[in-house]
């Protein structure tokens, strides 16, 4: 049994150092070959402001707000409120006679959202 793990143990002393010499020759051969098209960020930045981009604009004089539809709309407030330092300025629902959807509206400065949850799935159908 020792005599067979020695033969095991030399066995992959050998591939473990051939592989290990065949992988750092192709690491170096392939280092060599390679080279980056732009040698630093200045060289990077003379090249992306060389380049024309093409840009869409929208034929429109602004928006009111933008208005998301998603599946629980008081925890999408709150992640919308922390994250982006949104206020909630108002909201909409039973409590105020709404019986279709639950609505939270989120301002800052120009920016306003509106975070709008059905309350059944006959509501999203109509």
């Amino acid at each position: 049994a020792l005599k067979h793990r020695q033969q095991l143990t030399s066995r992959l002393a050998l591939s473990t150092s051939s592989s290990t010499d065949s992988s750092s020759d192709v690491e170096a051969s392939s280092s060599k070959q390679w080279q980056p098209k732009v040698k630093n960020l200045k060289a990077r930045r003379q090249l992306l402001r060389g380049q024309k981009h093409n840009s869409e604009t929208i034929g429109s004089m602004g928006f009111h707000h933008i208005e998301f539809y998603v599946g629980d709309a008081r925890t999408s407030t709150q992640v919308f409120s922390s994250a982006l330092g949104l206020k909630i300025v108002g909201s909409t629902g039973q409590h105020t006679g709404n019986d279709q959807c639950v609505s939270y509206a989120l301002e800052s400065g120009q920016v306003r959202f509106l975070l709008t949850a059905p309350y059944s799935q006959q509501v999203v159908a109509s």
